[in-house]
């Protein structure tokens, strides 16, 4: 019995050794169903395609950061040690939504502004270029109810209000299907923390 319990220690001392000689592996998941774009240590941002995966090795200890962000996530970071003989997997979940806006009148949009529905006003506008007619503008945004307000050319304001914003999903508005008239309570049926729009 002894000996098989000697046996037993040395074949497991055997194993984390062979552990250690082995590189260890940083592994990347895109769990969102969009690309992401991720950076390790500040370097050159590559792109992760939805659903898919991104590994690096390395022969010793390393500490690295990953920073990343997309159209369906909050630019975030993570900082994690990547040890020999060991894989470090960092998930990317969907912590946001999109909203699209098409400008499909014959118009162009010269301000657009996007706030949540908690807010008593639409704040400062968007857009530095106007839409032209087809243009697309997108946007990610958290995941709640926001106000739009856009201003045509000619002064007209056009609204669309109360659009629910959902997680790894995008919202396709279009500019024809928007009202030239909306009240802004500051009122909703929730209220949860939110990040200022984001480009795409």
């Amino acid at each position: 019995m002894r000996k098989l319990s000697i046996i037993a220690l040395i074949i497991l001392a055997g194993l984390l050794l062979m552990a250690c000689d082995e590189d260890g592996e940083l592994r990347i998941r895109n769990r969102t169903n969009a690309s992401v774009d991720v950076a390790i240590n500040n370097g050159q941002p590559m792109e992760i395609v939805a659903g898919s995966g991104w590994s690096r090795y390395y022969t010793e200890s390393t500490t690295v950061t990953v920073n990343y962000s997309g159209n369906y996530v909050l630019p975030d970071s993570e900082t994690r040690t990547v040890s020999p003989g060991l894989p470090t997997t960092v998930n990317i979940n969907a912590t946001a939504g999109m909203m699209s806006i098409t400008n499909d009148s014959q118009h162009t949009i010269s301000e657009l502004y996007i706030s949540p529905r908690t807010q008593t006003d639409f704040g400062e506008n968007l857009i530095t270029e106007s839409l032209l007619p087809e243009a697309i503008s997108s946007w990610t945004l958290t995941d709640t109810a926001w106000d739009v307000k856009i201003v045509v050319s000619d002064g007209t304001m056009l609204y669309k209000m109360n659009q629910p914003i959902a997680l790894n999903e995008t919202l396709e508005l279009k500019v024809s299907t928007f009202t030239n008239h909306a009240k802004k309570t500051g009122l909703a049926t929730t209220s949860k923390p939110y990040t200022a729009p984001i480009p795409r």
